[in-house]
Protein backbone atom coordinates (compact mmCIF):
# COMPACT_ATOMS: atom_id res chain seq x y z
CA UNK A 1 0.00 0.00 0.00
CA UNK A 2 1.40 3.38 -1.07
CA UNK A 3 0.22 6.98 0.77
CA UNK A 4 2.08 9.76 -0.63
CA UNK A 5 1.51 11.96 2.23
CA UNK A 6 2.33 8.94 4.84
CA UNK A 7 5.50 7.55 3.28
CA UNK A 8 5.94 6.51 7.02
CA UNK A 9 3.45 3.85 6.02
CA UNK A 10 6.31 1.82 4.45
CA UNK A 11 8.33 0.94 7.18
CA UNK A 12 5.06 0.29 9.36
CA UNK A 13 4.38 -3.05 6.32
CA UNK A 14 7.11 -3.65 6.51
CA UNK A 15 7.32 -7.20 9.00
CA UNK A 16 10.81 -7.52 8.80
CA UNK A 17 11.83 -4.21 9.82
CA UNK A 18 9.18 -4.25 12.41
CA UNK A 19 9.70 -7.50 13.81
CA UNK A 20 13.13 -6.15 14.83
CA UNK A 21 11.39 -3.24 16.33
CA UNK A 22 8.83 -5.27 18.13
CA UNK A 23 12.40 -7.88 19.43
CA UNK A 24 14.46 -4.33 21.26
CA UNK A 25 11.01 -3.25 22.53
CA UNK A 26 8.95 -6.14 23.84
CA UNK A 27 11.92 -8.32 24.76
CA UNK A 28 11.52 -10.55 27.70
CA UNK A 29 7.50 -9.97 27.37
CA UNK A 30 6.88 -11.05 24.04
CA UNK A 31 9.17 -10.86 21.19
CA UNK A 32 8.29 -12.85 17.85
CA UNK A 33 10.53 -13.46 14.68
CA UNK A 34 9.20 -12.40 11.28
CA UNK A 35 7.67 -14.99 10.07
CA UNK A 36 5.99 -15.00 13.65
CA UNK A 37 4.46 -11.83 12.62
CA UNK A 38 1.30 -10.39 10.56
CA UNK A 39 -0.28 -7.06 10.35
CA UNK A 40 -4.27 -6.17 9.75
CA UNK A 41 -4.66 -2.74 8.48
CA UNK A 42 -7.88 -1.60 10.43
CA UNK A 43 -8.20 2.11 9.69
CA UNK A 44 -6.51 4.30 6.69
CA UNK A 45 -6.85 7.64 6.14
CA UNK A 46 -4.91 9.18 3.39
CA UNK A 47 -3.05 11.11 4.18
CA UNK A 48 -3.17 11.69 7.69
CA UNK A 49 -3.04 8.21 9.56
CA UNK A 50 -3.27 4.58 9.58
CA UNK A 51 -4.19 1.89 12.34
CA UNK A 52 -2.45 -1.29 12.24
CA UNK A 53 -3.18 -4.35 14.24
CA UNK A 54 0.35 -6.51 14.89
CA UNK A 55 0.01 -10.05 16.20
CA UNK A 56 1.65 -13.65 16.15
CA UNK A 57 0.49 -16.25 13.78
CA UNK A 58 -0.38 -18.23 16.57
CA UNK A 59 -2.74 -15.36 18.02
CA UNK A 60 -1.58 -15.59 21.16
CA UNK A 61 -0.40 -11.80 21.26
CA UNK A 62 -1.49 -8.30 19.78
CA UNK A 63 -0.24 -4.70 19.61
CA UNK A 64 -2.25 -1.80 17.78
CA UNK A 65 0.03 0.95 16.08
CA UNK A 66 -0.81 3.79 15.04
CA UNK A 67 1.01 5.67 12.20
CA UNK A 68 0.98 9.45 11.50
CA UNK A 69 2.90 12.03 9.49
CA UNK A 70 5.87 14.16 10.09
CA UNK A 71 6.29 12.54 13.24
CA UNK A 72 2.90 14.38 14.84
CA UNK A 73 2.29 11.00 16.71
CA UNK A 74 5.10 11.94 18.95
CA UNK A 75 3.41 14.87 21.27
CA UNK A 76 0.68 12.28 21.31
CA UNK A 77 2.76 9.41 22.87
CA UNK A 78 4.50 12.29 25.46
CA UNK A 79 0.61 12.61 26.39
CA UNK A 80 -0.56 8.98 26.66
CA UNK A 81 2.90 8.48 28.84
CA UNK A 82 1.53 11.41 31.20
CA UNK A 83 -1.89 9.81 31.41
CA UNK A 84 -0.73 6.58 31.98
CA UNK A 85 1.94 7.01 34.28
CA UNK A 86 -0.60 9.14 36.55
CA UNK A 87 -3.62 6.63 36.68
CA UNK A 88 -1.19 3.38 37.44
CA UNK A 89 1.28 5.57 40.03
CA UNK A 90 -1.68 5.82 42.34
CA UNK A 91 -2.19 2.54 44.86
CA UNK A 92 -4.89 3.85 46.41
CA UNK A 93 -7.11 3.77 43.36
CA UNK A 94 -8.35 -0.09 42.57
CA UNK A 95 -10.43 0.84 39.42
CA UNK A 96 -7.86 3.33 37.50
CA UNK A 97 -8.70 4.84 34.18
CA UNK A 98 -9.78 2.47 31.66
CA UNK A 99 -7.51 2.71 28.33
CA UNK A 100 -4.06 1.40 26.00
CA UNK A 101 -1.09 1.24 27.81
CA UNK A 102 1.40 3.26 25.38
CA UNK A 103 4.45 0.92 24.70
CA UNK A 104 6.47 2.93 22.41
CA UNK A 105 7.08 5.66 20.04
CA UNK A 106 8.68 4.36 16.53
CA UNK A 107 10.27 7.43 15.03
CA UNK A 108 10.68 5.66 11.73
CA UNK A 109 7.31 4.55 11.38
CA UNK A 110 5.89 7.57 12.78
CA UNK A 111 4.18 5.02 14.86
CA UNK A 112 2.97 5.28 18.20
CA UNK A 113 2.59 1.14 20.21
CA UNK A 114 0.39 0.68 22.23
CA UNK A 115 -1.76 -2.34 23.89
CA UNK A 116 -4.70 -4.38 22.96
CA UNK A 117 -8.13 -3.01 24.58
CA UNK A 118 -10.52 -5.99 25.45
CA UNK A 119 -14.22 -5.68 25.68
CA UNK A 120 -17.14 -4.76 23.38
CA UNK A 121 -17.30 -1.94 21.09
CA UNK A 122 -19.88 0.29 22.20
CA UNK A 123 -21.29 1.09 18.88
CA UNK A 124 -21.93 -2.55 18.12
CA UNK A 125 -24.08 -3.26 21.45
CA UNK A 126 -27.72 -3.56 20.35
CA UNK A 127 -29.47 -4.52 23.80
CA UNK A 128 -30.87 -1.42 25.74
CA UNK A 129 -30.54 -3.07 29.13
CA UNK A 130 -26.65 -3.61 28.34
CA UNK A 131 -26.69 0.05 26.81
CA UNK A 132 -27.77 1.27 29.85
CA UNK A 133 -25.25 -0.33 31.73
CA UNK A 134 -22.60 0.99 29.27
CA UNK A 135 -23.40 4.26 29.65
CA UNK A 136 -22.84 3.67 33.32
CA UNK A 137 -19.12 2.49 32.77
CA UNK A 138 -18.93 5.58 30.44
CA UNK A 139 -19.56 8.33 32.84
CA UNK A 140 -17.60 6.46 35.28
CA UNK A 141 -14.43 6.28 33.01
CA UNK A 142 -14.98 10.17 31.76
CA UNK A 143 -15.37 11.39 35.12
CA UNK A 144 -11.43 9.33 36.12
CA UNK A 145 -10.23 11.22 33.11
CA UNK A 146 -11.00 14.79 33.96
CA UNK A 147 -9.90 14.13 37.47
CA UNK A 148 -6.57 14.08 35.67
CA UNK A 149 -4.12 16.92 36.54
CA UNK A 150 -1.73 16.67 33.89
CA UNK A 151 0.49 19.22 32.48
CA UNK A 152 0.35 18.29 28.49
CA UNK A 153 1.59 19.80 25.47
CA UNK A 154 -1.47 22.22 24.30
CA UNK A 155 -4.35 23.90 26.17
CA UNK A 156 -7.34 24.08 23.61
CA UNK A 157 -10.12 27.18 24.14
CA UNK A 158 -13.07 27.61 22.02
CA UNK A 159 -10.90 29.52 19.60
CA UNK A 160 -8.84 26.24 19.18
CA UNK A 161 -12.19 24.02 18.70
CA UNK A 162 -13.49 25.89 16.14
CA UNK A 163 -10.93 25.98 14.01
CA UNK A 164 -9.98 21.80 15.00
CA UNK A 165 -13.69 20.59 14.04
CA UNK A 166 -15.15 23.31 12.25
CA UNK A 167 -13.23 23.36 8.66
CA UNK A 168 -13.31 25.31 6.52
CA UNK A 169 -14.68 27.98 9.10
CA UNK A 170 -18.17 30.16 10.08
CA UNK A 171 -17.37 32.37 7.74
CA UNK A 172 -16.81 30.22 4.81
CA UNK A 173 -20.65 28.57 5.56
CA UNK A 174 -21.84 32.56 5.25
CA UNK A 175 -20.03 32.97 2.25
CA UNK A 176 -21.93 30.13 0.56
CA UNK A 177 -25.02 31.04 2.65
CA UNK A 178 -25.85 34.74 3.55
CA UNK A 179 -29.20 33.72 5.20
CA UNK A 180 -27.50 31.67 8.18
CA UNK A 181 -25.43 34.60 8.88
CA UNK A 182 -27.97 36.12 12.01
CA UNK A 183 -28.10 32.44 13.20
CA UNK A 184 -24.17 31.92 12.97
CA UNK A 185 -23.30 35.46 14.42
CA UNK A 186 -25.76 33.85 17.51
CA UNK A 187 -23.72 30.69 17.84
CA UNK A 188 -20.09 32.21 18.00
CA UNK A 189 -20.87 35.14 20.41
CA UNK A 190 -22.32 32.24 22.77
CA UNK A 191 -19.27 29.87 21.63
CA UNK A 192 -17.08 32.98 23.61
CA UNK A 193 -19.24 35.14 26.17
CA UNK A 194 -21.93 33.04 27.86
CA UNK A 195 -21.57 33.14 31.11
CA UNK A 196 -22.44 29.48 31.81
CA UNK A 197 -18.84 28.86 30.54
CA UNK A 198 -17.70 30.68 33.45
CA UNK A 199 -16.61 28.11 36.89
CA UNK A 200 -15.47 24.88 35.36
CA UNK A 201 -12.15 24.27 35.76
CA UNK A 202 -9.33 23.28 32.30
CA UNK A 203 -8.79 19.85 32.73
CA UNK A 204 -7.76 16.73 30.82
CA UNK A 205 -10.32 15.63 27.96
CA UNK A 206 -10.39 12.74 25.47
CA UNK A 207 -11.43 15.60 23.01
CA UNK A 208 -13.61 13.00 20.66
CA UNK A 209 -14.98 10.74 22.51
CA UNK A 210 -17.88 8.50 20.48
CA UNK A 211 -19.25 4.98 20.16
CA UNK A 212 -16.58 3.92 18.32
CA UNK A 213 -13.94 4.68 20.67
CA UNK A 214 -15.59 3.05 23.94
CA UNK A 215 -15.06 -0.62 24.23
CA UNK A 216 -17.45 -2.14 27.62
CA UNK A 217 -16.34 -4.62 29.64
CA UNK A 218 -18.13 -6.27 32.70
CA UNK A 219 -17.38 -3.74 35.04
CA UNK A 220 -15.71 -1.35 33.62
CA UNK A 221 -15.22 0.92 30.64
CA UNK A 222 -12.17 1.84 28.38
CA UNK A 223 -11.34 4.53 26.11
CA UNK A 224 -8.99 4.62 22.79
CA UNK A 225 -7.92 7.24 20.34
CA UNK A 226 -6.29 10.14 22.82
CA UNK A 227 -5.22 12.39 19.52
CA UNK A 228 -7.28 14.61 21.39
CA UNK A 229 -6.06 14.55 24.49
CA UNK A 230 -5.33 17.58 25.87
CA UNK A 231 -6.24 20.84 28.59
CA UNK A 232 -9.61 21.68 27.63
CA UNK A 233 -13.00 22.35 29.14
CA UNK A 234 -14.63 19.44 30.68
CA UNK A 235 -17.93 19.86 29.24
CA UNK A 236 -16.41 19.61 25.55
CA UNK A 237 -16.05 15.99 26.11
CA UNK A 238 -19.42 15.93 28.00
CA UNK A 239 -21.34 17.75 25.74
CA UNK A 240 -19.97 16.21 22.56
CA UNK A 241 -20.97 12.65 23.71
CA UNK A 242 -24.56 13.90 25.11
CA UNK A 243 -25.24 14.67 21.24
CA UNK A 244 -23.95 11.19 20.32
CA UNK A 245 -26.49 9.58 22.44
CA UNK A 246 -29.33 11.96 21.27
CA UNK A 247 -28.04 11.44 17.49
CA UNK A 248 -27.83 8.10 17.68
CA UNK A 249 -30.59 6.69 20.13
CA UNK A 250 -33.34 9.29 19.83
CA UNK A 251 -35.97 6.84 21.53
CA UNK A 252 -33.68 6.06 24.55
CA UNK A 253 -31.89 9.42 24.93
CA UNK A 254 -33.38 10.58 27.85
CA UNK A 255 -32.51 7.60 30.35
CA UNK A 256 -29.23 7.15 28.42
CA UNK A 257 -28.36 10.85 28.90
CA UNK A 258 -29.67 10.07 32.90
CA UNK A 259 -27.62 6.87 33.10
CA UNK A 260 -24.27 8.60 31.84
CA UNK A 261 -24.56 11.89 33.90
CA UNK A 262 -25.33 10.76 37.34
CA UNK A 263 -22.86 7.80 37.16
CA UNK A 264 -20.18 11.03 36.42
CA UNK A 265 -21.54 12.85 39.31
CA UNK A 266 -20.51 10.24 41.44
CA UNK A 267 -16.86 10.88 40.94
CA UNK A 268 -17.16 14.55 39.74
CA UNK A 269 -18.28 17.40 41.18
CA UNK A 270 -21.63 19.40 39.02
CA UNK A 271 -19.23 22.47 38.77
CA UNK A 272 -17.74 20.77 35.67
CA UNK A 273 -21.30 20.62 34.07
CA UNK A 274 -20.64 24.60 34.00
CA UNK A 275 -21.39 25.47 30.25
CA UNK A 276 -22.46 22.47 28.94
CA UNK A 277 -25.45 23.56 27.22
CA UNK A 278 -23.04 25.59 25.10
CA UNK A 279 -20.91 22.72 24.25
CA UNK A 280 -23.90 20.71 23.18
CA UNK A 281 -24.96 24.11 21.05
CA UNK A 282 -21.31 23.07 19.57
CA UNK A 283 -21.33 20.01 18.97
CA UNK A 284 -24.54 20.62 16.83
CA UNK A 285 -22.44 23.26 15.22
CA UNK A 286 -19.71 21.13 14.41
CA UNK A 287 -21.95 18.53 12.66
CA UNK A 288 -23.23 21.05 10.62
CA UNK A 289 -19.91 22.29 10.03
CA UNK A 290 -19.10 18.48 8.80
CA UNK A 291 -22.00 18.06 6.29
CA UNK A 292 -21.10 21.00 5.24
CA UNK A 293 -17.94 20.61 4.35
CA UNK A 294 -18.65 17.20 2.53
CA UNK A 295 -21.65 18.37 0.72
CA UNK A 296 -21.11 22.12 -0.05
CA UNK A 297 -20.98 21.61 -4.03
CA UNK A 298 -24.71 20.19 -3.23
CA UNK A 299 -27.92 21.55 -2.08
CA UNK A 300 -27.28 21.02 1.53
CA UNK A 301 -28.76 24.29 3.19
CA UNK A 302 -32.06 22.65 4.96
CA UNK A 303 -29.81 19.87 6.29
CA UNK A 304 -27.52 22.25 7.49
CA UNK A 305 -30.06 24.81 8.68
CA UNK A 306 -31.72 21.83 10.82
CA UNK A 307 -28.40 21.10 12.48
CA UNK A 308 -27.77 24.73 13.17
CA UNK A 309 -31.39 25.44 14.68
CA UNK A 310 -30.61 22.21 16.95
CA UNK A 311 -27.71 24.22 18.05
CA UNK A 312 -29.52 27.08 18.88
CA UNK A 313 -31.83 24.87 21.02
CA UNK A 314 -29.56 23.86 22.92
CA UNK A 315 -28.48 26.78 24.25
CA UNK A 316 -31.81 27.50 25.86
CA UNK A 317 -31.17 24.25 27.86
CA UNK A 318 -30.57 24.30 31.84
CA UNK A 319 -27.39 22.50 33.32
Amino acid sequence: MEDRKLPELKKALDINFMSERFSDILAGESPFSADDLKCDILKHKTGKHCVIRYSSTTGDFAVIGKVYRQNRGEARFENMQKLWQAVTDNPDVQSPLGMPRPLAYIPEAGMILQSIVSGRLMAEIEDAEEMQRGMKLVGENLAKLHKQKLDLNETRMMDVHLNKFCRPGPQALVSRFPELAPQVDTLLQAFFEDERMIGAPLTTVHGDLNLKQIFIKEKSAAFIDFDGLCLAHPALDLGNFLIVIQTHFPENAAVYARNFLDSYLTIETPQMLSGLPVYKSFAYFRRAMIHFRKHREENCLEDIRRLIDKSLTMLEGEE
